[in-house]
């Protein structure tokens, strides 16, 4: 009796439904005089389709119901069919469906299998197996254009950018000395860019170069005559002791989910800009040369914490730190949408070597409550200063408990492998005195006199006398 009773109800219900679109079809044939016939005939094309889905989700026929539900988004995606429950429950009934059709057809050919997969993937875009399937699939069917890579990986690392070196380089900066040394400008980075593309360099993500889990180093596979390449950002946190000082104040995003730059005094007056910082001018150079991303790789955000995150104030300590943790978890979450990847740089970027057991464990573990809580969890551990004691088992074994496997040092000469036991990877500096000082070593990859910033830069190229 109940069973009836629940189907009786559900009818009724399908009923209701059917009644509304009898009214809806009537308001619109009321309202054709008034357009044009074109738009007229969308109406009852529209119509139609809304009346045959209601038939085949009665009916349990998800494969059909699947196919109007397409027909429909197609037409008019903003149709308030697609946001009802009917519509959620029969994209959930097809998607083992869609996950064996696909699994089945993969066996055979690979394209068909991406084909057929693609056509039903806007319903799907969120689902993380079919997310990774995909990713399978089109690996497989590049896969048989690539070649074994055994060369060496370059890594190259840099700072936030001078986005104002007017600001950065003016005499009565106390940072001045340390933007020259430390950071590179914007059209030294864009110069960068150039040299490597035209060098054959591409991007390779960092998860493809080792195994998360056991720390091993993998086999690279890549196109043709092209060379890895691994760009990482140390300090991207703009410090508020920085703001005004040639730095831009923040990353943000825009009304469109686009990400910016926000500078509050900015000399140019205009506050959100989109080219002025090393993560905007790089996604914008792999919009215009896509083959510069291998695997749509990005770059390594590096970040301490001891000062927030990314110009968002979400230390501890932060009197605001709540509405800041709300701003930039959005934030966050686009930049792994757009597959940057994160590693801890420490909480208050000390001398590691000089500290403690005791204080080195605090300042990992206040990273990991502070920072890791809001870009999840990382493998990887970025030394401060590139200094790290392959001799100090208690500290690295102490990293090594907490989740992080792969170690980044620096140094000129590319290196990654295992140091007792250590998974290590160097990392080349970008910055004012290597592009002095580091022309023979750096030649192979562009001319350092020519991407300097002559233009803007305090010390002249040719400076021999400047060292710190």
């Amino acid at each position: 009796m109940r069973k009836n009773a629940k189907f009786s109800f559900k009818k009724t219900k399908f009923l209701k439904k059917m009644i509304i679109i009898f009214l809806i079809l009537i308001l619109n044939y009321m309202n054709l005089g008034f357009m044009p016939l074109e738009k007229a005939h969308s109406y009852f094309n529209i119509n139609s389709l809304i009346t045959q889905f209601y038939t085949s989700y009665q009916q349990e026929d998800w494969q059909k119901s699947i196919d109007l539900l397409m027909e429909i988004a197609n037409k008019d995606f903003n149709s308030f069919i697609l946001q009802g429950e009917e519509a959620n429950l029969v994209q959930n009934n097809f998607r083992d469906v869609y996950f064996n059709n696909i699994k089945t057809i993969q066996e055979k050919s690979l394209e068909k299998a991406l084909k057929y997969l693609d056509k039903y993937y806007k319903f799907y875009k969120y689902d993380n197996v079919i997310n990774n399937l995909k990713k399978e699939i089109e690996y497989g069917i590049l896969d048989k254009t690539l070649v074994d890579y055994t060369g060496e990986i370059t890594h190259f690392f840099t700072h936030c950018l001078i986005a104002y070196p007017n600001l950065a380089f003016d005499e009565k900066n106390p940072y001045k000395d340390t933007y020259d040394k430390d950071c590179i400008t914007i059209n030294e980075f864009n110069s960068i860019l150039d040299e490597l593309y035209a060098n054959d360099y591409v991007l390779i993500d960092i998860e493809n170069t080792y195994s998360q889990e056991t720390g091993s180093i993998n086999k690279l596979r890549l196109p043709k005559n092209k060379k890895p390449l691994i760009f990482s950002f140390d300090d991207v946190v703009y410090d508020q002791k920085k703001i005004h000082t040639g730095l831009v104040d923040k990353l943000v995003l825009d009304d469109k989910n686009e990400i910016a730059t926000y500078t509050s005094n900015n000399p140019d007056e205009e506050q959100i800009i989109y080219d002025n910082e090393f993560l905007t001018i790089l996604e914008n150079f792999i919009k215009q040369h896509p083959d510069f991303s291998f695997l749509n790789a990005k770059g390594i955000i590096c970040l301490t914490g001891f000062t927030g995150i990314l110009g968002y104030r979400t230390q501890s300590k932060s009197g605001d730190r709540n509405t800041q943790i709300s701003k930039v978890t959005k934030l966050i979450n686009r930049l792994k949408e757009l597959n940057w990847k994160f590693a801890c740089h420490s909480y208050g970027h000390y001398h590691m070597e000089k500290m403690t057991l005791d204080d080195f464990k605090k300042d990992t573990d206040d990273w990991l409550n502070e920072v890791a809580t809001l870009i999840g969890d990382t493998t990887i551990y970025a030394y401060p200063y590139g200094e790290w004691d392959k001799n100090e088992n208690a500290k690295q074994n102490y990293l090594k408990e907490k989740g992080f496997n792969l170690f980044f040092g620096v140094g000129i000469n590319n290196y990654f492998n295992k140091i007792h036991g250590n998974l290590v990877m160097d990392r080349k500096p970008l910055d004012g005195y290597s592009l002095r000082k580091r022309q023979n070593e750096y030649k192979k990859y562009f001319d350092c006199e020519k991407i300097y910033d002559h233009e803007n830069r305090a010390i002249p190229y040719k400076e021999t006398s400047y060292f710190l």
